[in-house]
């Protein structure tokens, strides 16, 4: 074995220096993508975010699943997308939904109970939106 980054929970938690320790740290959407240099990325599928850092080449995109919210008519975010729920798991406190895109690809994300309103059901719309400093880049390889 070789240890893959030092540093409080918090900070790995937060700054994971690859997607190993990204997925070591807890569950998290992590999408392959190529950044242009201009705080754009290009995620598997063709879809584009905007994550706000200037790198460019090939890395991993962690959105956690905390980070992307519901948003309400006339909100706006960094990244907004169109989906239809998928999946859903009660959690108590939190439900755990996959939202599967328009744009093509998928995301999780785990909401409290209570401020959803409830849970969504499988095949309910919504539109969903985060920030671009709301995701980290992290090395692929």
């Amino acid at each position: 074995g070789r240890i893959s980054q030092l540093g409080t929970p918090p900070e790995i938690y937060h700054h994971p220096a690859n997607r190993f320790v990204a997925g070591f740290m807890g569950e998290s959407n992590l999408y392959r993508a190529t950044l242009d240099g201009k705080g754009g990325a290009v995620v598997d599928g063709g879809a584009r975010l905007a994550v706000g850092a200037g790198a460019s080449g090939e890395k991993g995109v962690l959105l956690r699943l905390e980070r992307p919210r519901q948003l309400k008519p006339g909100e706006t975010a960094d990244n907004m997308f169109a989906g239809a729920v998928d999946e859903v798991v009660y959690l108590g406190e939190s439900v755990k939904y996959r939202i599967q895109l328009d744009a093509g690809f998928a995301v999780l994300a785990r909401w409290p109970y209570r401020e959803a309103g409830g849970a969504f059901q499988v095949g309910d719309r919504l539109q969903v939106g985060w920030g671009a400093g709301d995701m980290q880049l992290v090395e692929w390889a």
